[in-house]
């Protein structure tokens, strides 16, 4: 058996390897295909089947790479063989980009083609572990039989069209999302690594706030200096270091001290977060460019604010001692109170000064918690 075969959840120092960092950046240009198709249906109204249509993409792509990031959390022998399945996924995922734009239009076999064999790499990645670790196949077993039922439901996704193609999709996600539950109890008791984990995580939210960074600067064609555009610019930007602050300043310095065990909870409640990010991605974009109405950019600032906040709350609160965990629950229910109300008031806002707006109460909560030491203090022994 190979030495490397092993679970690396204990080991001490781990940190995210150059490989998976190259992996990451090819989710840098399948997150933008995302959020502009998002942004550019916005641009004339956003529609419910607006939103459906980026969940329902952004969803599987989630997926994908939770699914590379868990496994590499746990076993990643980085060996050759691994590091040629890997290259090989970032390969595939290189054509599942280029067919995001033609999913809705007839692309959708391309779609689902890349897609299985993208989830077929990682099926054969947990059958390389499985096949030379024996004492493991507790752990691989579940995935190895779930993930290859969703990519068997992926591939005959091909032999069809239309909407029970899309129906036979969402059958291979919810295969796909129920086998960690129900391995729960195994994998609760080997738990993931406590600090390769949450920088995974972490590394993806700034892969989203740098859609962010984009937005804020492709919107800038009309020059930076003209004066609705800098407010919206300024905005924006307040905006985008506000929610890195609370994410980095709360749910990651809690994570990453916390014995997690399945991380089930911060690992679903992610693909919200991610969501989020993308809304308000794209709803900064458009504020700078004041293509849109400000109805639509309300409810993307608002309701990308709100989906980040609950997960986040989720996540945090049972992590945080006493007796800060009072007062960070009571805030963060304020805090999503005021974007509640916030995703009907924004539509009254002048356009250019609804980021400027939408960044005041995630600053003035951080302000009261930083003063109080609350989101300093509260990491986890």
């Amino acid at each position: 058996m190979p030495a490397q075969m092993a679970l690396r959840t204990d080991e001490s120092g781990r940190k995210a390897t150059w490989l998976e960092l190259f992996y990451d950046l090819i989710y840098v240009v399948v997150i933008a295909r995302l959020v502009h198709s998002l942004a550019d249906h916005a641009a004339n109204h956003l529609t419910v089947w607006a939103v459906f249509e980026f969940i329902f993409l952004f969803v599987p792509v989630w997926w994908a790479w939770t699914g590379h990031t868990l496994f590499a959390n746990r076993f990643d022998p980085d060996d050759t063989p691994q590091r040629l399945l890997t290259l090989a996924q970032i390969f595939f995922l290189i054509l599942l980009a280029g067919s995001i734009e033609g999913v809705f239009s007839g692309g959708a076999f391309y779609f689902a083609l890349y897609y299985a064999l993208v989830r077929s790499l990682l099926v054969l990645m947990y059958w390389r572990v499985h096949s030379h670790a024996p004492h493991l196949h507790p752990v691989t077993k579940p995935f190895l039989f779930g993930f290859s039922a969703g990519v068997v439901l992926w591939l005959l996704s091909l032999a069809f069209s239309g909407a029970f193609q899309y129906v036979l999709w969402g059958a291979a996600l919810l295969v796909d999302f129920l086998t960690p539950p129900l391995a729960r109890k195994i994998l609760s008791e080997i738990s993931v690594h406590r600090h390769h984990l949450p920088e995974r995580l972490g590394l993806l939210t700034i892969i989203l706030l740098g859609e962010s960074v984009t937005g804020l600067v492709g919107g800038l064609g009309k020059g930076p200096w003209q004066w609705p555009s800098l407010v919206s610019l300024t905005g924006a930007f307040i905006l985008m270091a506000g929610i890195w602050w609370l994410y980095f300043e709360t749910l990651e310095t809690l994570v990453v001290n916390a014995k997690l065990k399945a991380a089930q909870l911060a690992i679903y409640g992610h693909a919200i977060i991610y969501a989020g990010l993308a809304f308000v991605a794209a709803g900064m974009a458009l504020c700078i460019k004041q293509e849109t109405s400000a109805a639509d950019t309300a409810l993307l600032l608002s309701g990308g604010m709100i989906a980040i906040l609950v997960p986040l709350l989720a996540v945090c609160a049972p992590l945080i001692p006493a007796p800060h965990n009072r007062g960070f629950v009571v805030t963060m229910i304020v805090l999503l109170a005021a974007y509640l109300c916030f995703s009907w008031g924004l539509q009254f806002v002048s356009i250019e000064w609804q980021c400027l707006v939408a960044a005041v109460p995630v600053c003035v909560f951080i302000g009261w918690h930083a003063q109080r030491g609350y989101l300093l203090t509260c990491k986890i022994d």
